[in-house]
């Protein structure tokens, strides 16, 4: 069984500051820069030491891969560290002498694409969540869902017993640091950035090319939307200032440029806090951006009960009148985070009618069978024409439909978001929103 040595080397440095804004709801700032380490701490994952560095540990045994020329691949089986701060994996390849390897970072098991090869390289599947959890303020879980890393070193199996390569990050991080200089005590349970346009979408399958002739690796385009959530399991309570830690949520974004966008705190008590900005951000790779979110300068807030707006654009259900020609999937898999919706809460789409029609069409699919309609509503809807807009309110049994938990092949629970579609014709959706009637 060969053990291939991983050297984490600082390459996730954090991007140079961007201007303030005119109106300081959103700052983005440099800070120090993050080192990428072992250390042999008792953690059971990979930790977030907030502010500082991660650490791999023994939670992160099966999520190495190895990839050969030779179109084999195989997974991590454990993680050790040695006395000079390296993180040796063990991984058992299939391979012969003089094959071609090269690490990577997450190997997903439940993945049903394996690695394949051709033309001296290798396409592997790997994502970028759109709904991301961690433990606490600062600290993780894992990171397989938030982070994207490639060998840096292309190595030749032969006699050793040990390799030693170095490993670059392809994705993107993003810091957000949640304060309040007048000392709010509420309690952070989430973080939602949504872009309104963005050059690729930041989350996602994505596949990751590693080449066998030392090309440096790379990621193609995600398959995801423009927003990405990071909660947290125990919430924790805004520090007083962007210095303090253990006051951070940390997401991993695919590299990307986005114009214009809302970033929104959610708290324990359902209150929301919006910091909405026309800017543009990039999200470098390799590198990690922070966010600094000062909950006393947000754009403005939501309360339970307030109508809250979860897309909003331009989207024309049939291409002419009386035809059905599109769907409107902006509320399917993981482009919006059901976490915070309930039995009783009340969604309105808003619409304009097609010039000329004398009825409208509206049907709300599940997004895991097409063939099956959300409960609350079953079969078509006829809106009228006279209208603007079309509300509804949930059941349990619509949340159980769209947001549900579900078990990987490595036994992990978690929480699927699925979501529903809506087929129809003679309408153009403007906007889509929702009001929390009921909160835990």
């Amino acid at each position: 069984m060969k053990k291939i040595s991983i050297l984490f080397i600082p390459v996730m440095l954090l991007a140079a500051g961007c201007a303030k804004e005119s109106k300081n709801v959103v700052e983005q700032s440099e800070s120090t820069p993050i080192q990428i380490s072992v250390t042999a701490d008792d953690a059971t994952k990979s930790q977030w030491l907030d502010g500082s560095q991660f650490t791999w540990n023994d939670g992160d045994k099966d999520y190495f891969g190895i990839v050969t020329a030779a179109g084999n691949s195989a997974q991590s089986s454990a993680i050790e560290i040695d006395d000079d701060g390296f993180g040796t994996v063990t991984i058992a390849p299939t391979a012969s002498e003089g094959d071609k390897m090269v690490l990577y970072y997450p190997y997903l098991s439940w993945k049903s694409d394996k690695p394949s090869v051709s033309d001296d390289k290798a396409s592997v599947p790997v994502y970028i969540g759109a709904t991301q959890t961690q433990y606490a303020g600062g600290q993780h879980y894992w990171l397989n869902d938030k982070i994207i890393l490639g060998g840096k070193n292309v190595l030749e199996y032969g006699s050793e017993t040990t390799y030693s390569t170095k490993m670059v990050a392809l994705s993107s991080l993003v810091r957000f640091v949640v304060y309040s200089t007048n000392g709010s005590t509420e309690k952070i349970s989430s973080v939602t950035f949504a872009g309104k346009s963005a050059t690729v979408p930041l989350t996602g399958n994505v596949t990751e090319t590693i080449y066998f002739d030392g090309t440096a690796p790379e990621i193609g385009t995600g398959d995801g939307g423009y927003s990405v959530t990071g909660s947290v399991d125990n919430t924790f309570t805004p520090g007083s200032s962007k210095s303090d830690t253990g006051c951070s949520i940390l997401v991993g974004v695919l590299p990307s440029t986005v114009t214009g966008f809302t970033i929104t705190v959610a708290t324990s008590s359902g209150k929301k806090y919006l910091f909405e900005s026309e800017s543009a951000i990039t999200f470098k790779a390799g590198n990690i951006k922070n966010v600094n979110l000062n909950l006393d300068k947000a754009t403005s807030t939501i309360t339970p009960g307030d109508e809250e707006t979860v897309w909003e654009g331009s989207f024309a259900l049939s291409d002419k009148k009386d035809s059905w020609d599109n769907n409107f999937t902006e509320l399917t898999w993981y482009k919006v985070d059901f976490k915070d919706w309930k039995a009783g809460d009340e969604v309105t789409f808003y619409y304009d009618v097609f010039e000329g029609a004398t009825y409208t069409c509206f049907k709300a699919v599940l997004a895991t069978d097409w063939n099956k309609y959300l409960p609350s509503l079953g079969e078509q809807k006829n809106p009228s024409v006279n209208e603007s807009s079309y509300s509804f309110t949930l059941t349990q049994d619509d949340i159980d439909a769209i947001y549900y938990e579900k078990t990987d092949d490595d036994g992990n629970v978690y929480m699927e978001s699925a979501g529903f579609a809506v087929q129809g014709s003679n309408m153009t959706f403007t906007k889509v929103t929702i009001k929390h009637n009921t909160v835990e």
